[in-house]
């Protein structure tokens, strides 16, 4: 009898680390003031760090800190600049407010919050022929609920469907906030003009299986699991939120 004796080199095993990624990628600020103007300001609701100023060559607020005004650049009236901004831990990062100034002088309004949504699944497993519209950059798009989906599955689906809307430069439009065994918290990656910023809709209900939509303005809490259940709290509670909620019993 004989016997295959395979021998194996040793080499040395040479890990790469990964380069480092920015949380909130490709925020796109659309200035439509009708000025041109030289610098953009953004309070945060947390600590960041920017690490692409877009138009800007100069950010005069400090890595870390939630304020940040960006200058050294031009953003044109009808154009835009996109930024990538960074933290630990690496969600709920929203925008408080923000404007736009040209030599220090404002120009247009204080922007206070952005869009924000908020979609959960409850109750039994889908039966099929629910839709959610997201409506993000000037563009709709669709989500069908799956039969046979238990919640947390199609919530987990919902969530794969987001991150995969991405803009012509294949960055994404919709920052994931957090993350719930059956519902997700998110924002959209576009501000500045209200035809293309976030909205999300429930179009059809599921018969059999709980959708609900929650659509408003962030209140900005402070980071963390208290915060966002004071996000959900505070939009819930606030007549800028429109909830949509079909049951079976509603549906049938």
């Amino acid at each position: 009898m004989f016997r295959r004796i395979v021998c194996l080199a040793l080499v040395p095993l040479v890990v790469l680390a990964p380069a480092a990624q920015a949380c909130r990628q490709n925020i796109k600020f659309k200035n439509e003031t009708g000025v041109n103007c030289n610098d953009l300001h953004i309070v945060f609701n947390r600590g960041v760090s920017i690490t692409n100023t877009g138009a800007f060559g100069n950010n005069a607020g400090e890595n870390g800190q939630n304020a940040h005004d960006l200058n050294g650049g031009t953003v044109n009236n009808g154009s835009d600049t996109k930024i990538d901004v960074t933290s630990v831990p690496c969600d709920n990062i929203q925008i408080k407010k923000w404007w736009w100034t040209n030599s220090t002088v404002q120009q247009g309004v204080v922007h206070e919050g952005e869009p924000s949504a908020r979609v959960s699944f409850d109750g039994g497993n889908a039966a099929g022929g629910g839709v959610i519209r997201v409506r993000i950059d000037g563009a709709d798009h669709l989500f069908n609920t799956i039969p046979g989906m238990p919640p947390a599955q199609s919530n987990q689906v919902f969530r794969n469907f987001l991150s995969s809307l991405v803009d012509g430069s294949n960055q994404p439009l919709i920052f994931l906030a957090d993350n719930e065994p059956t519902g997700v918290i998110f924002q959209g990656n576009v501000v500045g003009n209200p035809a293309l910023q976030l909205a999300v809709q429930l179009v059809a209900p599921d018969p059999a299986q709980t959708v609900q939509v929650l659509m408003g303005t962030t209140a900005v809490p402070a980071a963390g699991p208290a915060g966002l259940l004071a996000l959900g709290l505070a939009l819930a509670a606030s007549a800028a939120w429109v909830l949509v909620r079909r049951r079976r019993s509603e549906a049938a």
